[in-house]
Formats: C-alpha cells, sequence, structure tokens
C-alpha cells in the first residue's frame, strides 16, 4: 500500500496536514455537503456543456447508416439546402467563404444580451476572411446574429430591413424559438452544432436558403458525413424530452443557485431550450477564480466577460445530484479568502 505521505508519490506531500494533489500545488482534497472538492486531477470527474460523455465513444461506433438526420433538416427546415459539416465552426467559415468577402469587408455580430461577449470560435473564423465588429459599420456586408446560449434574438425579422446577407447561428438553439418564431427561417444561412445538443464529438450542418445561389464545397468525405448522419439520426426521436429536460434542469440550478444567492443572467421562456446555465456571482466573488475553480473539479465553464457572470452545463443528462456538486464547487471556490 502506498505511504500517502511518501515523497516519491508528489514532490507536494504534506504529512502534518493533508496532502496537495492538486496541479501547482494549490487546494486540498476535502469533502463538502458530501462532495470531494479539489480531488487527485485523476481522480476529477467530466461535466462538459456538451452532453456527449466518454462512454459514448463505444455505443456511437455501432450506430447503422441512416438517412433519418437529413430528412429531419429538409422536413424542418423547408426552403434550405443542407450540408453536413464537420463542425459549426466550419459551417460559419463555409458560409462566410460563399459571401466572397474582401479583406476590408466586415461582419457585424448581434447577440441576445447585446454583451461584448462572442466566443472566440466566432470571431476567429471570421478573421480568417475579414473584419467583424459589434456595431452596424460603413463596410458591413453581412450580419451574424447568435442566438446566444440557446437564448434566441428575438427581433430577428427586423434584422432583414438592412438588406444584407444574415448567418444565423444556431449552435446553441437546436430546438430554441422566439416569439415570431423566425428562429432558423430568417437568415440566406443557418449555422447548427450536433455536439452542443447530441452525445457526439463532431459534426455540425450548414443550411443554404434555396434561391441563394451559392456553391458550398465539402469538407467531410462520405465515411465521415454517414458517421454523423447515423448518430444524429439516431437520437432524433427523443430530441423533445431532451429539450423539456433542459428546461427542468435550468429550472433546478434556477432554484438552488437562487437559494444560495446566485441570480440567474437570463430568464427561461417556454420557447428557449437553454444551452447553458449562467449565474451572476455576488460582489467581492471573483468570476474568473469560480470559473477556475469549476474547471479544476472537471465543470466546463466560462466567464461571460465584462459581466460577473459564469455558465455551467445544463443539458439533459444531469441530473439533480450533478447540479448540487456544481453549486458546491462554487461554495467552495467562493468561499475562498473571506473571512
Amino acid at each position: 500500500m502506498l505511504d500517502p505521505c511518501d515523497p516519491m508519490r508528489t514532490p507536494r506531500a504534506i504529512c502534518s496536514g493533508g496532502i496537495d494533489y492538486s496541479e501547482g500545488g494549490q487546494g486540498y482534497p476535502m469533502s463538502i455537503d458530501g462532495f470531494v472538492i479539489n480531488p487527485d486531477k485523476y481522480l476529477t470527474p467530466t461535466f462538459r456543456i456538451s452532453p456527449f460523455e466518454s462512454m459514448d465513444v463505444a455505443v456511437n461506433r455501432h450506430v447503422p447508416t441512416s438517412d433519418v438526420l437529413l430528412k429531419y433538416l429538409w422536413t424542418r427546415f423547408g426552403g434550405y439546402r443542407v450540408f453536413v459539416r464537420s463542425s459549426g465552426r466550419s459551417a460559419i467559415a463555409a458560409a462566410l467563404r460563399c459571401l466572397n468577402l474582401r479583406r476590408t469587408d466586415c461582419v457585424t455580430i448581434l447577440t441576445t444580451s447585446r454583451n461584448f461577449y462572442v466566443s472566440s470560435c466566432v470571431t476567429k473564423a471570421i478573421e480568417q476572411f475579414c473584419l467583424w465588429s459589434r456595431e452596424l459599420e460603413g463596410n458591413t456586408k453581412a450580419l451574424l446574429v447568435n442566438h446566444e446560449f440557446g437564448v434566441p434574438f428575438e427581433e430577428l425579422s427586423d434584422v432583414r430591413r438592412y438588406g444584407i446577407p444574415i448567418i444565423e447561428d444556431c449552435a446553441h438553439a437546436f430546438l430554441s424559438q422566439n416569439r415570431e418564431r423566425s428562429v432558423g427561417s430568417t437568415g440566406e444561412f443557418v449555422v447548427l452544432s450536433f455536439p452542443k445538443f447530441f452525445p457526439i464529438q463532431m459534426g455540425g450542418a450548414l443550411l443554404v436558403r434555396d434561391d441563394y445561389d451559392v456553391v458550398v464545397p465539402n469538407d467531410v468525405d462520405v465515411p465521415n458525413e454517414q458517421y454523423i448522419a447515423a448518430v444524429v439520426g439516431r437520437y432524433l426521436p427523443h430530441v423533445e424530452q431532451w429539450a423539456a429536460q433542459r428546461r427542468a434542469n435550468y429550472r433546478y440550478l434556477e432554484g438552488i443557485f437562487g437559494e444560495a444567492g446566485y441570480v440567474t443572467r437570463f430568464k427561461l421562456e417556454d420557447s428557449y431550450v437553454p444551452g447553458v446555465f449562467m449565474f451572476r456571482v455576488p460582489l467581492g466573488v471573483s468570476a474568473q477564480g469560480v470559473k477556475e475553480g469549476l474547471q479544476k473539479n472537471g465543470v466546463e465553464a466560462s466567464v461571460f466577460y465584462r459581466e460577473d457572470s459564469v455558465f455551467v452545463p445544463v443539458h439533459h443528462r444531469l441530473t439533480a445530484g450533478v447540479m448540487d456538486y456544481f453549486l458546491a464547487v462554487v461554495k467552495a471556490k467562493a468561499a475562498e479568502g473571506r473571512p
């Protein structure tokens, strides 16, 4: 049996007060509310924003080929051509390539919250082709409307008045709808990202309006397209149930975080299907510190920059106990440094 104080096990063994197994030597394993916080890095759980779990690699391997996904997309998004892509980022890049933008052109990004934050996945994709801005500029040649974290852009039809192409980023909004029911039917292009909603490691789609005459080159070969279509198609019969579970999980998180003094950033409407749960941290608590604490304890998280807000997973596979764990980690991190 290994001696936990054996210096061969860790150069940071502290025999008198416990053992610091964490990378960088910060934080001891401890039990809080029945959960182990700051475990050994090899014993850390993993909770992603995607519902993908490690065991899915074996399940997805044996899914038979199917055309269910393509038929679903053709039916649901009537009036659009469907192109399966390797990822949502690839779909954005393909849409931008179709627009024949010059380096001095600009894509204006509109988001639900109007917050400064935009995923670097989006901005880096645009920077391959041209400039980007959060404002309508004189050189704006296209609009990218981000249905942020599954919270849809409500004034979408009004954006048509600018008379320039629209790319709808529905990466987190596979099933979300706004009040005017215009999500996924307004843009010349619609971008989907399958891992945000399905337990799969790759795949997206670019939908192109039928009357928009462009050529979209493929970035996946036939075997990869068949794999994406088969795995996503296998799970399509469950999407409404999963959507309902996401809403239920959001409300559960809203309840337990609210009781602990954390305010929800986005109000959940009945037609919304959330991609994450976002909460504001109290005054005096570092949002960056909370994010790092969550990540260190196996919870995918990030900061909604320029706001004291953090977001965590909300997908259908989370149980109440797992969501209680999220809160326990946040409370432990928030308590650090307080008197």
